[in-house]
């Protein structure tokens, strides 16, 4: 809301698509959870929020399969893309800018049977961004 009332960015949250059945209601598969644009030259974004409990690392199965491909295309057709990853026991007013190349590494290398999370260490404090200020690192570009 605060990027919209200075008109620096305007960034939607993405509804989650609902399929209603005589007996249930069914979340169903949608992208991320929020993609917009971000002035003045008009750079696409998009990104997913996730948070941990852990202090020692980000469990890559918090990231669906569907989510991790979305930035990746929208990175490859020129797009921000990236995940806002909060540690909020260690961290509670910050979280970490991991763009989706950082956090792709993790990814294929845990497919391969690699480790399935991403240690605190890795992530530096140039990634660190206020939670009330997660664009801030896009201004620095």
């Amino acid at each position: 809301r605060r990027y919209k009332l200075k008109k620096l960015a305007l960034i939607s949250k993405i509804a989650v698509p609902m399929q209603f059945t005589a007996t249930k209601i069914i979340a169903s598969q949608s992208t991320v959870d929020y993609s917009g644009v971000v002035g003045p030259d008009g750079k696409a974004v998009a990104f997913d929020a996730k948070e941990t409990g852990s202090k020692t690392s980000f469990p890559l199965k918090n990231i669906e399969k569907h989510q991790f491909q979305f930035l990746e295309y929208w990175d490859a057709c020129g797009g921000e893309a990236f995940f806002l990853i909060q540690f909020y026991n260690p961290h509670p007013e910050h979280a970490f800018r991991a763009d989706i190349d950082f956090v792709s590494d993790y990814w294929y290398k845990s497919l391969d049977g690699g480790r399935k999370s991403i240690p605190i260490s890795a992530f530096t404090d140039e990634m660190k961004v206020p939670t009330n200020d997660y664009l801030c690192l896009m201004k620095k570009k």
